[in-house]
């Protein structure tokens, strides 16, 4: 049997909010770029480093750690993360008392982004990065996924974990729908930071003779490396997806055709 203790899940169940914006509202995808077949910005780190997510509930955190990390290093910056933030920010949200281990009980995806928006995620040296905003993504809508990982690199993305997730993570493989072993343990936050295709081979028994199966979907970022997920797998298990912007580019932003950026810039300001 596998050994999954050392990984831990964290996320609180999605509750929808009707004042949340929408992607979707400011895309015109007859007019935006065309993504391509694939992107790879997975490929950024070998080690993604666990954020204290192999000890306690905070996915949630490790997450935006993991944005923050591909962001920095596509601007030519070295980002600095250690455990110390994770716990700092997961105490802050959650309640969570490293002292007792009381009140590991996870976040709401929705909180860790509006405290990331309004406090700031600390690195190292004390600076704390901010986001200019968050909006809701159509997880049903992979053409939109597809598109928002494309221009913005790293989606936030949460799931419900069957258990046989966790034993596929363990073994290298992909997360692919089954059904044994398929009870909920739980709930998860990872990025997207990519997607496409995987090829992997699979003995067949009855044949005696090894065959190759493609699949589609997304690479995501978790327990400290990349790790695929089948679109079958998200379309039955993700719960939410939220695609995150920068201050810089809500001020400096140079907006793709297509992307209405001026709307929501209006749209946040009424928000205030």
């Amino acid at each position: 049997m596998i050994n999954t203790t050392n990984l831990k899940l964290g996320k609180l169940p999605f509750e929808k909010d009707e004042r949340d914006l929408k992607l979707a509202a400011y895309i015109d995808k007859t007019v935006l770029p065309t993504p391509p077949d694939s992107t790879n910005d997975y490929e950024a780190f070998t080690d993604w480093g666990m954020f204290l997510n192999d000890k306690i509930g905070d996915c949630a955190i490790a997450g935006p750690l993991h944005m923050l990390m591909l962001w920095l290093t596509q601007g030519g910056k070295t980002p600095e993360f250690t455990d110390a933030n994770a716990l700092e920010a997961y105490s802050a949200i959650s309640g969570y008392d490293p002292k007792t281990g009381e009140n590991d009980n996870g976040c709401m995806l929705r909180d860790v982004l509006k405290y990331w928006k309004n406090t700031g995620i600390p690195d190292k040296n004390g600076v704390r990065h901010k986001i200019g905003a968050f909006v809701q993504l159509d997880q049903a809508d992979h053409e939109e996924i597809k598109i928002a990982q494309y221009l913005f690199s790293a989606l936030n993305i949460g799931f419900l974990v069957p258990a046989y997730a966790m034993e596929q993570f363990e073994k290298g493989e992909p997360w692919d729908v089954q059904t044994k072993n398929a009870s909920i343990e739980g709930g998860h936050c990872v990025i997207d930071a990519g997607y496409g295709k995987l090829t992997s081979k699979k003995r067949l028994e009855a044949v005696v003779r090894i065959v190759k199966i493609t699949k589609e979907g997304i690479w995501v970022i978790t327990w400290g490396k990349k790790q695929f997920m089948t679109w079958k797998f998200w379309d039955k298990y993700v719960d939410e997806a939220w695609c995150v912007l920068s201050e810089e580019f809500l001020v400096n932003g140079k907006s793709p055709d297509g992307f209405d950026l001026k709307q929501l810039q209006a749209d946040l300001k009424a928000l205030d």
